[in-house]
């Protein structure tokens, strides 16, 4: 898995056709993405608008499923956020199956700073999708995926990382489950039989890890 920044113009990406409207605002930060699927994107950030007197959900625009005001301190906010799609311009998904953002997210001095992790077919079809909507971009980092040594993904395959954080994400562990083994497949590309063998040598090993410590 590759991690890659990307950096934007905040004016630039306040022309998309959907999303939220962040020429309005001054800071953010994301403390954690809650889930980042093609379907939805959740998220905990702080937030400090142009405007404090301004209502966060007329500041970001969008079509949002909740935004929630967690806390507030001043003119600060800290807010859950989810949102169906993330889009660029010409209505061409970002996040593809397998891509997820994750922080570093921010806005600082008028520029995203945005973090995607996928494979390397995965980033070139980013960037491709971003040329062809001509959304003007700076790479700020391109690199390998690193885990701390102590965290149990350090011991997977990148093939069985893939395959689990993508079944995390989309929701195969969900009660009821939002994906199924065959959907799952599909949307990796792989075949099912491959897909079930990655997943349970992931899960035996992550189990091998947990249950080990007992």
């Amino acid at each position: 898995m590759r991690r890659l920044v990307l950096e934007f113009d905040v004016n630039k990406v306040a022309e998309l056709k959907q999303g939220p409207k962040l020429d309005n605002i001054e800071s953010m930060e994301t403390i954690t993405f809650l889930r980042s699927t093609p379907e939805e994107v959740a998220l905990i950030f702080r937030i400090k608008l142009k405007d404090p007197t301004m209502k966060l959900d007329e500041a970001l625009g969008g079509d949002f499923d909740e935004l929630q005001v967690l806390e507030k301190s001043g003119d600060r906010f800290i807010c859950y956020f989810r949102k169906r799609r993330f889009v660029i311009d010409k209505g061409k998904d970002l996040l593809g199956s397998g891509v997820y953002l994750s922080p570093p997210y921010e806005i600082r001095d008028g520029r995203l700073r945005a973090t995607f992790l996928a494979n390397a077919k995965e980033i070139r079809t980013i960037l491709a999708g971003l040329s062809e909507s001509g959304m003007p971009y700076r790479i700020i980092s391109l690199m390998d995926a690193k885990f701390l040594p102590d965290s149990p993904l350090s011991q997977l395959t990148e093939r069985q990382r893939r395959v689990i954080v993508s079944a995390f994400k989309l929701g195969y562990y969900d009660v009821p489950r939002r994906v199924s083994s065959e959907e799952l497949a599909r949307q990796l590309d792989i075949k099912e039989p491959t897909l079930v063998m990655h997943r349970r040598k992931a899960e035996r090993r992550l189990l091998s890890s947990v249950l080990g410590q007992i």
